[in-house]
């Protein structure tokens, strides 16, 4: 499977790999998307645009949710091994954890001064590790 964002999100399912013939399984209404997720089980998509993430069902390309409370763009998406829950980290010091139940944050962590990197969730959901740049709160510097 590859996927294109160049004017709007692509999904090619490579037909026959040794002949490179692939051809568009779907396109979402996506414009300039800096971080696309696909679920563990490939049935969701998390794609990430600014400050929000959008979902969809990849199935039947029926968008789902927005999720929305960063300030700062969005720098990583992750998905539960569960699938049920999807985390996000920015440069506005968030890290989210939300709940895809009701598309409602179950969770956050804020670090002013923090430009969260990246993310990865544990697999029993205990815990999250993230990677930022700067001082947070205390003055500790983070790289």
């Amino acid at each position: 499977m590859r996927c294109s964002c160049a004017r709007s999100l692509h999904i090619f399912f490579d037909v026959q790999l040794l002949m490179d013939d692939i051809r568009e399984v779907r396109e979402f209404p996506l414009r300039a998307c800096s971080e696309v997720r696909f679920s563990h089980g490939g049935d969701l998509l998390a794609a990430v645009h600014g400050n929000v993430v959008q979902l969809y069902s990849v199935y039947t390309g029926e968008y789902l949710h927005t999720l929305r409370g960063h300030t700062g763009r969005i720098t990583c998406v992750r998905w539960a091994y569960n699938d049920a829950t999807l985390y996000t980290c920015s440069v506005d010091g968030a890290v989210y954890e939300w709940s895809l139940a009701d598309a409602k944050r179950a969770r956050d962590f804020f670090s002013r001064g923090v430009k969260w990197a990246s993310i990865d969730p544990c697999k029993d959901g205990s815990s999250i590790y993230a990677v930022g740049d700067g001082a947070g709160p205390d003055g500790t510097q983070c790289e």
